[in-house]
């Protein structure tokens, strides 16, 4: 039995997560003075939206050529664009004016110390500072940064005299963190600087490893604005990089105006409840056909969910 297709229709052309491309700003149109946003047109002509607010300082106006990051593609296809910063560039280091301080209690299980800061557009900002070093900033008045990235208008900043202090936990590696207890809603866990981290639990149900008072490797997505870790717990059943055979559930299909498509498929393992989406490549329709499983390369595994690429040069088991 064929599985089932489903098939999305999108209003613009396909363009690729992580690059860059040039777009015209056509006019601001909004429904309110607090919901305005830029349409833009991309390369191929097809138009865009870009919510104006986190953009507001950037000087956009009608007629002019910007060049936006494709940050990120849902699954539904919608597509989520980070225009350059007209003063800043993500990696380099900046000097900020430093306006006062701030502590609060992040996720409720930690205080942090920030610097307030105003950047060259005048625009509030703020850096995670050591509370023994907080005096100094304030006295000199200005804050020498590293700008890690730049997401919705925000600037990650890091401060360079404290690099060393969050380089033991780096974007991309796994450390083993200490599962301390878990609330209603999340796992408090404890690394080996004896800092906490939150981790949703409502992404993990499935996950047999994560027990109370036992230690799980966990890799480092990202870093928030705020100085939190998201961090990704080791799967129970799957490694990034393995190979596996995965239940086909369905087949998803988002078709572009410009005649792309991005197809995959809906898989689940049969076990753990897991569900996969494998990343299928031209001419899947006949290298499936009659079958009920997909072999598939794992690329990431992100909120419990599995992303791998099909891979069809191997025999399906009977």
């Amino acid at each position: 039995m064929a599985p089932e297709v489903r098939t999305v229709h999108i209003a613009n052309a396909k363009l690729n997560e992580g690059s860059e491309y040039e777009f015209l700003v056509l006019k601001r149109t909004g429904i309110s003075e607090s919901e305005q946003y830029f349409i833009l047109q991309d390369p191929f002509g097809y138009k865009i939206l870009l919510p104006e607010l986190p953009y507001r300082e950037y000087g956009f106006s009608q007629g002019s050529h910007i060049n936006c990051r494709v940050d990120k593609i849902s699954c539904s296809g919608r597509i989520y664009l980070e225009p350059n910063h007209p003063v800043y560039k993500e990696g380099l280091d900046y000097d900020f004016i430093v306006t006062g301080k701030k502590e609060e209690w992040i996720n409720g299980i930690e205080k942090q110390c920030y610097l307030e800061l105003l950047d060259a557009l005048n625009k509030p900002c703020r850096v995670l500072v050591s509370v023994s070093d907080l005096d100094k900033y304030l006295t000199q008045g200005f804050a020498s940064c590293k700008l890690d990235r730049i997401k919705k208008g925000v600037l990650f900043l890091r401060l360079t005299d404290e690099l060393h202090l969050s380089e033991y936990l780096i974007e991309g590696n796994a450390y083993p963190f200490f599962i301390e207890k878990k609330d209603k809603s999340s796992f408090i866990l404890i690394d080996n600087q004896g800092h906490r981290h939150l981790l949703n639990a409502m992404w993990y149900s499935e996950y047999t490893n994560l027990r109370i008072g036992s230690t799980i490797n966990c890799k480092v997505i990202k870093r928030t604005s705020e100085g939190c870790m998201v961090l990704e717990p080791e799967h129970p059943y799957y490694n990034e990089g393995q190979e596996y055979y995965f239940n086909i559930l369905r087949i998803e299909k988002n078709e572009f105006a410009d005649g792309a498509q991005d197809v995959l498929a809906v898989c689940s393992d049969g076990q753990s409840g897991t569900l996969a989406h494998v990343n299928l490549q031209t001419g899947w329709e006949s290298r499936l056909s009659g079958k009920e499983q997909v072999r598939g390369r794992i690329t990431r595994i992100r909120k419990g969910r599995v992303y791998a690429e099909a891979l069809f040069d191997d025999e399906f088991p009977d």
